[in-house]
């Protein structure tokens, strides 16, 4: 869908494209963390991992406030089609960004809080993930 507004140089597909990507990159980041930090049991890098949505968020509100004075020009209905799935591509990343910002940070912190340790083979399994 990204691609869809990358038809040629007056689509603003391209912009937006590297922008996802920069939003895909810091989610991937923050599983990363959260691996790290389920893994070592450190708080201070789970606050770290909860810090990391935050500029998820702010290349969010960036990319809708791009589209929204993308849509202010007249579009065809085939690039407002397009401009339409690019906002819910958007909002569906940063949902995502956010259940990794939110869910996993909270599953760590319990498991934490809980004393509950993770089982060598348990760890070994996610470290493979967290190296790729």
């Amino acid at each position: 869908m990204l691609v869809a507004l990358a038809r040629g140089p007056e689509g603003p597909g391209a912009i937006l494209l590297v922008m996802a990507a920069m939003i895909g990159g810091y989610m991937a980041l923050n599983i990363g963390a959260n691996d790290v930090a389920n893994l070592s049991g450190s708080r201070a890098e789970l606050e770290a991992l909860s810090e990391m949505d935050k500029p998820v968020d702010d290349l969010h509100r960036a990319i809708l406030d791009y589209l929204g004075e993308v849509s202010k020009s007249r579009l065809s209905e085939d690039q407002s089609r397009d401009l339409m799935q690019i906002v819910s591509v958007a909002n569906d990343l940063e949902h995502i960004a956010d259940v990794i910002g939110s869910h996993m940070v909270t599953s760590t912190r319990k498991r934490m809080d809980e004393v509950t340790h993770i089982s060598p083979d348990t760890a070994k399994r996610l470290s493979v993930f967290s190296a790729r």
